[in-house]
């Protein structure tokens, strides 16, 4: 019984040894084609380097000049193009305002931080429900608002409502395509 696990070891041996020489062989094959490819890119890349160079001294200086004309207009738009993304347009603001005053709401005064995207609004209504309505319509305005709060409210001696309003407003409102 000894011997025949004695053979039964050496048979699961050999067989462990030619796993591992053929798994060896294929680990160096991927490694030596990996050495072909990576100097073939290599060399590739020193083709188009000598290409570009003999592209470079070739031409007119009336073309060299001409092609660094391109190139400055190239960059003049470019430099345009991204002021005109980036471009804001606060009086947007304006007709935000017009579209979404009820009556019965004044406002006398406002301060905008384009920086923070914030509007303060003070302002007078004729009473409480005319502020909660116009409170309502800024709040239920979730294109160009994103939060609103009321900063200060009391009732004047006239009878009507001085109120402050801080209102976040979103980015797009400031948008130039509008």
């Amino acid at each position: 019984m000894n011997n025949n696990v004695l053979y039964q070891e050496k048979d699961r041996a050999w067989m462990i040894n030619v796993i591992f020489y053929v798994a060896c062989v294929i680990l160096g094959l991927v490694i030596f084609t990996y050495a072909i490819f990576y100097f073939k890119a290599y060399m590739g890349n020193q083709e188009i380097m000598n290409i570009d160079k003999n592209i470079s001294l070739y031409g007119t200086t009336d073309q060299k000049q001409q092609e660094a004309q391109v190139f400055d207009y190239k960059k003049k738009i470019d430099d345009f193009a991204g002021l005109l993304a980036n471009h804001t347009m606060s009086s947007n603001i304006f007709t935000f305002l017009e579209t979404n005053t009820l009556p019965g709401v004044i406002f006398s005064g406002f301060t905008l931080s384009t920086q923070k995207d914030e509007i303060r609004l003070s302002g007078q209504a004729d009473n409480l429900s005319a502020l909660g309505k116009q409170f309502t319509a800024f709040e239920h305005n979730k294109d160009s608002v994103q939060s609103i709060s009321v900063v200060n409210s009391q009732i004047a001696s006239s009878g009507k409502i001085n109120f402050v309003f801080n209102i976040s407003l979103d980015q797009k409102i400031f948008a130039y395509h509008q």
